[in-house]
């Protein structure tokens, strides 16, 4: 029966080549972003996809220009990519309404910028590649577009381009050249003109091709002057800022300077400055690598620079990352201003950076400003788009004056101690000056302070203002207050003091009374609020669990309060810590509870008759500082098996699990994981929700940073000076909830609060560089990419119409190298429950293999558990090695059989245990050509039982030859050998991807794809190995083909294949050789690097290279 296959294209998660903002008149503010061929509309209010619409058939979107409605005129979008144009309506985006495409055309060459005349709405002009203006005119009535006038005053190459409108007939268009000059010249259109093109300026100075110009909207400065920038940016790492405005004493336009000669190469003739060339206003140098582009912030009105002359400014380079430059002009005299002889100079400096994406490139970007509040989206090479809040730095300025004021996301404000109330002499005049040493938030709006002149302070927060009152403190506790090491909230409403004189002290916000509670015998250094809740929205406790901490006891007292009366109701102490056990971190964790110390060891003990004693000591594999253990939410239900999350000043998190036996209890570790902060994670906490969310926070560097593990996004950052000092934190139940964090930095106050986050992402990414490998384990996508990072996925729902959105489940980073091939394999202990528990294999360069153990975690927190399980070490390889394929095959004990192939044309065979390594078994080598593929034609098993069965494997190398390989006993030798059986020359060069299938009596099917673009397939023999057949497809692909998946279907195999030539193709091959085309797609994907089918109700095939696709078949799963 004949198998016919269709492909329709799922999921696309593609770099991001376009993006432009929208504001229709309903009020929203939309993005429109361009991936490969489509549109896609956003809401930045709601973060919600709107609609997505296709604009070409195979051409990916590379730049987007808007013109807004104005009265019964709708909007209208143009649309560039390549030589293509297109004009669709925005009426009706901000529904969810799907345009049509109003009208095409074909520009003679390659385009760069294009904008609408806000003069003429019909009218529009493009900037080629080659410096050309092409003015082009929209017939709306009748769906075209007419190429009007081609203007070409030289056709020098270029690398960007930027234009304004300047008048119904005038464009000003800047133009960046590979040689590193900007070109600045008008165009006019219509005749009546002796020359349709004017040149303005020849800028030199960069010493590097310009990727990047953007002309400003007029500003008017000090004295009344307008002025007209124009910043650039290029691979020299420099962002310069022009003075493009004409003068009175214009310079006279001479057009034949065009082709006047000139020395090519990077910075300029100073002996011989170029004509119409002026030095740079202002220059900086920053990123890490190459900046694409350079944005002014956008405004429809000529602007207004205000009193400071400073103006934002936005780069994006090639290192992911968005950078806020303030420039600040300095002009010699307003009269030399007002004269129009004022050379204008200034400074650029650096106000922030946003690294929001992964790996490498930001492809686009746009900026919108309204009033002092700017919007800034960017799309990488990761698929991902991000949206930034800022705002002026002149707002900044009035949001500092007037700290609650809404208008910027966040404000940090330095916090005055009142001044001694007359009326309350308590205590005798200090001469050592007076500090806030220890503080904590009691509540959403409370904070609670100790002085060092021993007074209690209560600060009432409204937003960024703190208002103060002293607490009354009886003469009996001064000594107490002023002696307060340790300040922390027990409860909502309730603080608990620990002095060094062994005080225990209660503050009880409702009866605005302090009292003492207990008295220890040495000197407190540590408290442990187990009944606290870092959000702290819980009621009031009836009793109080704290744990207190003397210096130099390993065994903490544990105290039990009445939280409405601070009576004492119980006093123990925990037993069987170890003497070196200093505690830094504890949490009741069901029945149990556990105790974090100082050098990494952790304490679980267990309800006695006396209190808790331990029932298990571990140490972890970190030997800094326990900083923080929390419950996974509604991992507690269980009475055996109970899980809880860990962090460090280690730079990790682990999440453990307490297996309880009525015998013994043991911790075992179910995740190990290192964001890309710390290394000081100081805590963590788990949203609300029906699937909460993992936020962690901590130091990095100088900055305190809050992290959302679970979508992997930077929440806030605040230069606080680093870890060293007190601080406390009171975050909302979300991490989109204003947050309030409090700080001392020398021996000051400060406080500071986050409205709203200042970024978001609009669409989640994926990796930043390559995909180019994937395996597939239960409904979920593993990827490894050239990020050198493993991610692993599943298909959810997002947006409207069910569209299809990858959820990252869990992120591995620990290879140096990109990686080259991943395995799956489930593990003895897996079930059928729908919980994911097996090993996943990865290779890279550098001889890196790893093996993961992947397992569900219990509770309501949807990711899953990563640990490592082996790590292949073995010292008699060359390190510089990658290995470019291995088969496993599990083995009944536990134990897996690897076969690796190494880039020197080697492979060896190994036995694999998590407790005892790797153990050499056999290896061979091949000629001087590098293995590419490797598979399994029997068991293995023989070689460890030292069987004489039969055993072989098959390979492919860069010399286009299969071999097949069979086992050699030699006696008297540990390790075996691989030995050449049968070699066949398949393809003129290097296979790049090989499938192996079973076929019927005994034989296999063996499917390759090569260098050579052709798609071979041969019978292979089971007793001898050697080929039976071999027929070919020669030109399957016009490029080579990278990836190839293969599922049997009857007696027939279908075939996908990717390649260079971005074309997903669908083949079936049949028993007798013959091999047809099924689906011919175009995809998104460039670079292809593995294709993998994944199981469902029809078969759907992963495509990974630079991106992700995801197509469905006509195919039952």
């Amino acid at each position: 029966m004949p198998v016919n296959v269709k492909l329709q294209r799922e999921l696309s998660q593609v770099p991001v080549t376009a993006l432009e903002f929208s504001h229709p008149s309903s009020g929203k503010q939309l993005v429109l972003a361009g991936q490969d061929n489509e549109i896609e509309v956003f809401d930045t209010e709601a973060r919600r996809s709107l609609c997505k619409f296709r604009i070409f058939d195979e051409q990916i979107v590379h730049g987007l220009s808007i013109l807004p409605a104005e009265g019964d005129s709708p909007g209208k979008l143009l649309i560039w990519g390549a030589k293509l144009i297109a004009i669709v309506s925005t009426d009706g985006l901000d529904t969810g309404r799907v345009p049509s495409v109003v009208a095409t055309a074909t520009a003679p060459d390659w385009i760069y910028y294009g904008a609408f005349s806000p003069y003429d709405r019909s009218r529009a002009c493009l900037v080629t590649a080659h410096n050309e203006g092409v003015l082009i005119r929209h017939e709306e009535k009748e769906g075209r577009i007419i190429l009007e006038e081609v203007i070409a005053p030289a056709r020098p190459g270029l690398y960007s381009a930027s234009l304004t409108w300047l008048a119904a007939d005038c464009v000003l268009v800047a133009a960046g050249t590979v040689f590193g000059e900007i070109l600045v010249w008008k165009a006019w259109a219509g005749a009546g003109r002796e020359s349709p093109h004017e040149l303005l300026y020849v800028l030199t100075g960069h010493e590097g091709s310009i990727f990047g110009v953007d002309i400003s909207p007029l500003y008017t400065i000090i004295g009344g002057r307008q002025v007209r920038f124009l910043a650039t940016s290029s691979d020299d790492r420099t962002i310069r800022i022009w003075d493009i405005s004409e003068q009175t004493d214009a310079i006279e336009h001479m057009n034949n300077h065009f082709s006047t000669a000139r020395e090519t190469g990077f910075g300029g003739d100073e002996a011989h400055p170029t004509h119409g060339s002026r030095p740079p206003v202002a220059m900086a140098m920053g990123h890490l690598s190459r900046i694409w582009g350079v944005k002014f912030p956008a405004a429809t009105e000529p602007g207004i620079l205000g009193t400071k002359n400073t103006l934002d400014i936005y780069s994006f380079g090639e290192d992911a990352t968005t950078q806020c430059w303030k420039m600040e002009f300095h002009a010699k005299t307003v009269t030399e201003i007002q004269a129009d002889k004022g050379i204008l100079t200034g400074s650029l400096t650096l106000k922030g950076v946003f690294p929001l994406h992964e790996g490498k490139h930001l492809w686009s970007r746009a900026v919108s400003s309204s009033g002092n509040k700017q919007l800034i989206v960017t799309g990488g090479a990761d698929s991902r788009i991000s949206l930034i809040e800022a705002h002026s730095t002149e707002s900044e300025a009035m949001s500092s004056q007037n700290p609650a004021s809404p208008t910027t996301p966040s404000v940090l404000v330095a916090v005055d101690i009142p001044k001694l109330s007359e009326e309350t002499p308590q205590q005798p005049k200090k001469k050592r000056q007076e500090v806030i040493g220890q503080y904590d938030f009691i509540s959403k709006e409370e904070l609670v302070a100790a002085t060092s002149h021993g007074r209690l302070l209560l600060g009432t927060t409204y937003e960024a203002n703190l208002d103060w009152k002293e607490i009354h403190v009886e003469e009996a506790l001064l000594q107490d207050v002023e002696r307060t090491y340790v300040l922390k909230q027990a409860a909502h409403g309730i603080a608990v003091l620990g002095a060094t004189s062994g005080s225990v002290l209660i503050y009880h916000l409702a009866t605005d009374r302090l009292f003492r509670v207990a008295s220890l015998p040495g000197k407190i250094v540590g408290i442990t609020c187990l009944s606290s809740n870092i959000q702290r929205e819980a009621s009031v406790a009836r009793s109080l669990d704290i744990l207190v901490h003397l210096f130099g006891a390993s065994n903490p007292t544990w105290l039990t309060l009445c939280a409405t009366t601070g009576e004492l109701l119980n006093q123990v102490e925990v037993s069987g810590l170890n003497p070196k056990f200093v505690t830094t971190s504890a949490a009741m964790i069901g029945q149990f509870l556990v105790i974090g110390s100082r050098h990494g060891w952790m304490s679980v003990l267990a309800p006695a008759e006396n209190g808790y004693q331990s029932v298990c000591d571990i140490a972890t594999r970190s030997t800094d500082a326990i900083c923080s253990i929390v419950a996974l939410p509604g991992s507690q239900d269980s009475q055996n098996r109970t899980s809880f999350l860990a962090t460090g000043r280690d730079g990790k998190f682990r999440i453990y699990e307490i297996v309880h036996s009525e015998s013994v209890t043991n911790l075992e570790l179910l995740h190990e994981s290192s964001p890309p902060f710390g290394p000081m994670i100081e805590g963590a906490w788990f949203t609300d929700g029906p699937q909460p969310e993992l936020i962690l926070y901590g130091f990095r560097s100088k900055c305190f940073v809050v992290w959302n593990e679970t979508r992997r996004e930077e929440r806030a950052s605040v230069d606080c000076g680093g870890a060293h000092r007190s601080f406390s934190f009171l975050p909302g139940r979300s991490d989109r909830d204003p947050f309030f964090f409090t700080f001392t930095k020398t021996s000051t106050l400060y406080l500071y609060y986050q409205r709203r986050p200042i970024y978001a992402a609009l669409k989640m990414g994926i990796h930043g560089r390559e995909v180019r490998a994937m395996t597939s384990a239960h409904d979920l996508i593993v990827t490894g990419a050239e990020d050198t990072t493993i991610r692993i996925w599943e298909r959810s729902e997002y947006g409207t119409g069910g569209a299809k959105q990858m959820k990252c489940l869990a992120l591995i980073k620990a290879h140096m190298a990109g990686i080259q091939k991943l395995a799956w394999s489930p593990s003895n202990s897996a079930t059928d429950s729908g919980q994911v528990d097996g090993y996943l294999f990865s290779s890279a360069g550098s001889t890196e293999f790893f093996v993961w153990r992947i397992r569900s975690l219990r509770g309501g927190y949807s990711q899953l558990g990563v640990t490592c399980e082996g790590i292949f070490d073995e010292t008699d390889i060359d390190k510089d090695l990658r290995i470019m394929d291995f088969s496993v095959q599990p083995r009944r004990d536990g134990s897996i059989i690897i076969t690796m192939a190494f880039s020197n044309s080697f492979l060896s065979t190994y036995l694999f245990d998590r407790l005892d390594g790797f153990k050499v078994l056999a290896k061979g080598a091949y000629t001087g050509a590098c293995l590419t593929q490797i598979q399994p034609l029997t068991s293995l098993e023989g070689i460890v039982e030292a069987s004489k069965n039969e055993m072989a494997v098959l390979t492919a190398s860069t010399d286009g030859h299969i071999a097949t390989w069979k086992i050699r006993h030699v006696e008297d030798q540990h390790t075996k050998q691989w030995v050449l059986n049968n070699v066949t020359k398949v393809h003129q060069n290097s296979i790049k991807c090989l499938a192996l299938v079973p076929a019927s009596a005994g034989q296999f099917y063996v499917v390759t794809g090569g260098d050579d673009n052709s798609l071979g397939l041969s019978l292979l023999s089971r007793d001898i190995y050697q080929p039976v057949f071999r027929h070919m497809c020669r030109r399957a692909h016009a490029a080579a083909i990278n990836g190839m998946a293969v599922e049997r279907v009857g007696e027939s195999l279908v075939v996908f294949t990717g390649s260079n030539d971005q074309r997903l193709k669908a083949w079936t091959m049949s028993k007798d050789g013959r091999i047809c085309l099924q689906a011919d797609m175009y995809s998104g994907v460039a670079d292809p690097g593995d294709i993998e089918i994944l199981p469902g109700r029809n078969l759907t095939v992963a495509l990974g290279g630079v991106g992700l696709e995801l197509w469905k078949t006509s195919l039952p799963g």
